[in-house]
């Protein structure tokens, strides 16, 4: 009957639609249960405590150094919206990574059903991303936007959808305003295009190439075909630059920032687009060129432990990736988006190792997520595979499968497991920064001890901790810096608990009244002394601020 038979295909097009919901649920789950488990990272801390800062006053301006603006922004509004914690305030990339796996709807017929599906587990489940999706810093949300904007470009070539195109260009407004490291993906996609075109010409294809581009009797040239999008185009346009102006508008101090202000919109306007690209080129490119030291070689330096680190937090996604890559690249009907992830996996390697200040595991979230395109393909096929030998019913071809199942649970197990494993020394997802003991557990202390005090509530006492000023809005003095980030995450700890700071060099400069201070912060060096000048009744703690290292003693009043 026709119902019927209508009716199981929509059946057939909603099931795999239903199952990427299903896996999006998941994935919202690996991403926000037990979300503050994990203490703050240094890095975290200087997040929270501009975003802190941001709440209080209102004001902030787009710093490189700093990262993009976007993060700070959504933990701002976390925070005014539900209170500071540190579940709150990373709740604002668990959710957006969460929802990753919608992104996978967007490649449907490039990718079949299943691939889709796999595509969409893949983005919910890699291990590496999980990790920095409950992490307050924007490389997983860069990521994920990433493939939002080429899933929007992909559906908009093959369906002319113009919703998909203005996705796409908020996307990558909202990328760039989240790392910078969405510079490196704008430099590893026309390079993998590129590989892909030459793909084609190769396997003998070039007159398909002249069509496409100088058309032919059934065909219009290239340019033709680009007049006819020239106003979905430039809308997508008007989106990108609505979006990054809202996003890198510096705010002025009380409600109204100046992109609200018609008086000083061409101001803002100046700081939002040229300020802040001027500022990112001047940071991030002229700094990573200049001269390093004679002898070494950066590039090879960098370059090599970001393989390592891939390797060893997404072993099971770049095996899948080959698979996918190289039995895609034989085939008669080979597909150029699943080339397309395998050539931008390979090049990243070099535009990241540029592009890195450091080789720091993060980073290696940027290389994987371009080899999740063809690591759903991979699974798929390998998926079929096994199921066709188990079928057979010979004894070896199914122990063979069996095998390979095996394996592979015995090396993804414990990658899985990773991102909600204690921090350790050792660990390819955990930067050695990451605090080994929870500084969070003080803050009910140091809330109590700090209730009825009048004066300064909070006092740093060693050369590392001490600045020239306390710093309550970027940005920090050259001489602060690095004394100013020695006492990350603390700061985060503690303004929450809405206290007043101050520091001093060592014993000999205490202020007046420090021996009835509530709460001091001080290194093991200077512990006892502290303890033999404090007045009343004081509960020492001993944190490690890092893995093997930044160990600090906490006095708070009791």
């Amino acid at each position: 009957m026709p119902e019927a038979a209508t009716g199981e295909g929509m059946s057939e097009r909603r099931g795999p639609v239903l199952a990427v919901v299903g896996v999006t649920v998941l994935a919202f789950a690996a991403r926000l249960v037990a979300l503050d488990a994990r203490p703050f990272h240094w890095s975290e801390g200087r997040v929270g405590y501009w975003a802190l800062r941001f709440a209080e006053t209102g004001a902030y301006e787009y710093r490189p150094v700093a990262g993009g603006p976007l993060v700070y922004v959504a933990a701002r509004w976390a925070i005014e919206l539900f209170g500071a914690s540190d579940a709150i305030a990373r709740a604002p990339v668990a959710v957006v990574t969460g929802a990753a796996p919608l992104a996978a709807l967007l490649f449907r017929g490039p990718l079949d059903d299943r691939e889709t599906v796999a595509f969409a587990g893949v983005l919910a489940a890699q291990p590496v991303l999980v990790y920095y999706s409950r992490f307050l810093r924007g490389d997983a949300l860069a990521a994920v936007l990433g493939v939002v904007v080429l899933g929007g470009a992909v559906r908009y070539r093959r369906r002319d959808d113009w919703w998909a195109l203005y996705l796409a260009a908020g996307a990558l407004a909202a990328a760039v305003a989240v790392s910078g490291f969405t510079l490196a993906y704008l430099l590893v996609a026309p390079v993998a295009a590129l590989f892909v075109f030459d793909e084609a010409r190769v396997r003998g294809m070039p007159e398909r190439a002249r069509r496409a581009v100088f058309g032919d009797d059934d065909h219009p040239p290239a340019h033709e075909r680009l007049a006819a999008h020239a106003t979905p185009v430039a809308r997508a346009v008007f989106v990108f630059l609505a979006v990054w102006y809202v996003l890198f508008a510096p705010r002025a101090p009380g409600l109204a920032p100046g992109l609200y202000d018609p008086t000083r919109i061409f101001t803002v306007a100046g700081a939002a687009f040229e300020g802040a690209a001027r500022s990112f080129w001047e940071y991030r490119v002229v700094y990573r060129l200049q001269p390093r030291t004679p002898g070494r070689h950066g590039l090879v330096e960098h370059a090599l432990p970001l393989v390592e680190t891939a390797v060893r937090v997404a072993p099971v996604t770049l095996a899948a990736g080959l698979v996918g890559f190289f039995t895609e690249r034989y085939r008669a009907d080979s597909r150029g988006l699943v080339a397309f992830g395998g050539y931008a996996t390979l090049w990243s390697v070099f535009v990241l190792a540029i592009a890195a200040p450091e080789p720091q595991p993060w980073v290696a979230v940027h290389l994987v997520v371009f080899a999740t395109l063809p690591a759903a393909v991979g699974l798929t096929r390998v998926a079929s595979a096994l199921r066709r030998r188990a079928r057979v019913g010979e004894p070896a071809r199914v122990a063979l499968a069996a095998s390979v199942v095996v394996v592979g649970v015995a090396v993804a197990g414990p990658t899985l497991a990773a991102p909600y494993a204690t921090p350790e020394r050792g660990s390819p997802f955990t930067q050695y920064a990451q605090p080994a003991d929870d500084p969070g557990e003080l803050v009910p202390a140091v809330e109590r001890a700090t209730a009825n005090n009048s004066g300064l509530d909070v006092l740093y006492v060693a050369p590392r901790f001490d600045t020239r000023q306390e710093y309550d809005s970027p940005p920090i003095a050259e001489v602060d810096r690095d004394r100013w980030g020695n006492r990350l995450p603390l700061q985060w700890y503690f303004e929450r608990a809405d206290t007043q700071t101050g520091s001093a060099f060592n014993l000999s400069y205490l202020p007046r009244g420090a021996e009835t201070v509530p709460v001091v912060v001080t290194t093991p060096r200077y512990a006892d002394g502290v303890d033999e000048r404090l007045q009343g009744e004081y509960t020492r703690h001993r944190l490690r601020l890092g893995l093997h290292s930044r160990n600090v003693t906490v006095f708070v009043r009791q």
